[in-house]
C-alpha cells in the first residue's frame, strides 16, 4: 500500500536531502494517498508532511511551509509532529538552512559541493538576509584554495579573489562574519595588521572588544 511508504519516505527525505529523485517520488507517493478516498485524517496529514519535506529538499520553501503547517496540525504521533516542527523551522529561514546544509558538505570535505550549494542559494535568499552566506562562501573558497596551493597563495588565485569579493559583499550587507573571513583572507595573505582591523571589526559588530 502507497501509506505503508509514508514513515521510509519520512527518513529518507531527511537523510538523502540531495536525491531529488527521491523527492519527485516521495510527492508522487504522498499525492496518491491524499487523493485516496479511503485515506484517513491521520494519513493525510503524513502525506503532508512527507510533500512538505520533498518540497523542501527542492528549495521551494514557501509551498513547503504551507504542507508542513497543515501536516502537523492534522497528525498525533509525535515523530511526525517532531520532524514536521523541525522543518518548518528550517524553511522559516532559508539562509539557516543553507548554512547548515553547506557547513556538512564542507565537513564532508565536499568544499565544490558547498560552494556550488551556496552560489545557489545566493539565488533564493532574499538580499538582506545573504551576508552569512556570503561570508560562509568566502572561507570556504579560501580553504579550496589553500588546499590546491602549495605554499603561499598567489594574489591572482581566483578562488582568493572570489573569496576577497564574497568578504567584502558580507561586509557591505552588515554581516560581522564579513569582516572575519576579511581578516582570514588578510592573515593569509601575511597583512598582519589588516587582519587585526578586520577582526577587531568583527568582534565590535558582535558588540564585543579585544
Amino acid at each position: 500500500k502507497t501509506e505503508e511508504m509514508l514513515p521510509l519516505w519520512l527518513l529518507l527525505l531527511d537523510e538523502a536531502r540531495n536525491r531529488t529523485d527521491w523527492a519527485v517520488q516521495a510527492r508522487a507517493d504522498a499525492q496518491r494517498v491524499l487523493t485516496n478516498p479511503q485515506t484517513t485524517a491521520e494519513q493525510k496529514g503524513e502525506a503532508q508532511i512527507v510533500q512538505g519535506l520533498a518540497l523542501r529538499n527542492t528549495e521551494k520553501f514557501s509551498e513547503a511551509k504551507a504542507l508542513l503547517e497543515a501536516g502537523r496540525s492534522a497528525v498525533d504521533k509525535g515523530e511526525w509532529r517532531d520532524r514536521a516542527a523541525a522543518a518548518l523551522k528550517e524553511v522559516s529561514d532559508p539562509a539557516a538552512y543553507f548554512t547548515r546544509q553547506a557547513q556538512e558538505l564542507y565537513d564532508h570535505g565536499q568544499m565544490e559541493a558547498a560552494l556550488a550549494l551556496l552560489t545557489r542559494a545566493l539565488k533564493v535568499v532574499p538580499a538582506k538576509e545573504q551576508g552569512k552566506l556570503l561570508a560562509q562562501r568566502s572561507l570556504i573558497a579560501l580553504d579550496a584554495a589553500r588546499s590546491k596551493t602549495k605554499g603561499a597563495l598567489p594574489p591572482t588565485e581566483p578562488l582568493l579573489i572570489a573569496a576577497r569579493k564574497d568578504a567584502e559583499a558580507a561586509i557591505q550587507a552588515g554581516a560581522a562574519e564579513g569582516h572575519y573571513a576579511a581578516g582570514r583572507i588578510a592573515e593569509e595573505l601575511g597583512q598582519v595588521d589588516a587582519a587585526m582591523q578586520s577582526y577587531r571589526a568583527a568582534l565590535t559588530a558582535h558588540g564585543g572588544q579585544l
